[in-house]
């Protein structure tokens, strides 16, 4: 794709790859729905709680490949080094599975001490399968990666959202009206293990169709020594970024009762549908970014990403009104009257999100320009405020104190992101420009 020609494009992916997320957002709108009123706060909070341990943990399998592989397929297949990207898709498919021995062990150790009150063999079970989504998560999120940095945004966008959600979503409906009854957390993660194998299988098999036939021709070149160069600081940027967005749910689930998680989570949720158009456009913008820094084309990527928060605006400001004036009743309707207590958590989340949008995606370019270690600077600052922040404000506040912490969290790691992103490359990821454009025009 020709940089010279992405503006018109731009709009286009992103109306299409908005429409993925909105599909996505709606599957997922209606799994945690029917899991919330089936299983009730205590339990719908030990479902999420197990995996958002599990999310914690794949990202040390992961190692920091998944913006490895993105950047590095995205700039090999551009200038034709196609036997290091052959080479790289090797060397982090051993890696991750090696890793994840370790690892695997580590979290069924960990997650042993936190059993819910359940049996010795229930328990035993749940946290096997819950663990069993780490090795298969990972492998996914590096199959996405690479159809993404083919610059296969849209199918990357419809393999890593409609493939898995879906068919648990199906199954799950099936269970809810035919046979409630049977519904267990056990069961219910089994169905959701099961899916994702599934999903794994489908990106595998679009990732070798997409796969220029000079990549898979080549003689492999392993670049190891430059490849721990990048991951090291990209795995402490994944560790960091989930940390940001996961240590709440963590740090509920230790603080407070597991009723507290579930009332939380619904509110998470309900907050990050805040953001699918930003990451709607972070598929476009990765890319892009990798490739115009390596051409020295940085007036284009400017506008880019300045049209890029404009087209989020768009989509993020009237569901803000919504979730403002309306999400109390929606909530209830929804979720039930056990639910109520998550709206204010919701408003509160809704805009810290909001940062993520107005101060733009510098972590994005910083890691798309080989500036990772300032992206993990930048993270770093926001997850030592998100840990201390929720540290002091939930055993006071409880649900409503996560929430602050998490939304000034977020805010702060955003303005230092920016203004990285400012000082190293001299693109300016805020809403600034596009309201001064705007006046001058």
């Amino acid at each position: 794709m020709q940089l010279s020609n992405t503006n018109s494009q731009l709009t286009n992916i992103a109306f299409w790859g908005i429409i993925c997320r909105v599909t996505g957002l709606a599957i997922g709108l209606a799994t945690s729905i029917i899991l919330a009123r089936t299983l009730g706060p205590e339990l719908f909070g030990q479902y999420a709680f197990l995996l958002t341990a599990a999310e914690l943990l794949t990202i040390l399998v992961l190692f920091g490949t998944p913006a490895l592989i993105l950047r590095e397929v995205a700039t090999g297949t551009s200038t034709g080094s196609f036997g290091k990207v052959r080479g790289l898709l090797s060397w982090t498919c051993k890696s991750t599975c090696l890793l994840s021995i370790p690892v695997l062990i580590g979290a069924m150790v960990l997650l042993f001490f936190w059993q819910k009150g359940q049996t010795p063999s229930v328990a035993f079970s749940v946290l096997f399968v819950s663990v069993s989504f780490i090795l298969i998560d990972a492998r996914i999120r590096q199959g996405v990666n690479v159809i993404q940095g083919l610059n296969k945004v849209l199918a990357s966008q419809v393999l890593s959202i409609l493939t898995s959600p879906p068919f648990f979503l199906a199954v799950l409906v099936g269970l809810y009206f035919f046979s409630p009854g049977s519904i267990s957390l056990l069961l219910i993660l089994s169905l959701l293990l099961f899916s994702r194998i599934f999903a794994l299988l489908i990106i595998e098999r679009k990732k070798k169709q997409y796969l220029p036939w000079e990549v898979l021709l080549s003689k492999p070149e392993y670049h190891t020594s430059q490849w721990l160069h990048s991951a090291l600081p990209l795995l402490l940027v994944g560790s960091l970024l989930i940390i940001n967005t996961r240590i709440d749910i963590i740090m509920l689930g230790y603080l407070r009762e597991a009723g507290d998680v579930g009332l939380y989570r619904v509110a998470q949720r309900g907050g990050q549908y805040m953001l699918f158009g930003i990451m709607s456009i972070d598929s476009i913008i990765n890319p892009l970014a990798a490739r115009a820094m390596a051409l020295n084309q940085k007036e284009h990527l400017q506008k880019v990403v300045s049209k890029s928060i404009w087209l989020a605006l768009i989509f993020t400001l009237p569901l803000l009104g919504v979730y403002i004036f309306f999400g109390q009743d929606l909530i209830n309707f929804v979720y039930g009257q056990d639910f109520n207590a998550s709206w204010q958590p919701l408003i509160i989340l809704s805009c810290g999100y909001l940062s993520l949008i107005i101060l733009g995606r510098g972590g994005v370019i910083l890691t798309m320009s080989h500036f990772e270690r300032d992206t993990a600077k930048a993270i770093g600052i926001g997850a030592g405020a998100n840990i201390i922040l929720n540290l002091l404000l939930i055993p006071h506040f409880g649900i409503n104190g996560a929430a602050m912490g998490t939304a000034l969290a977020v805010t702060i790691r955003m303005v230092m992101e920016a203004l990285f992103a400012y000082q190293k490359t001299g693109i300016n990821t805020t809403i600034l420009p596009l309201i001064f454009n705007r006046k001058k025009t």
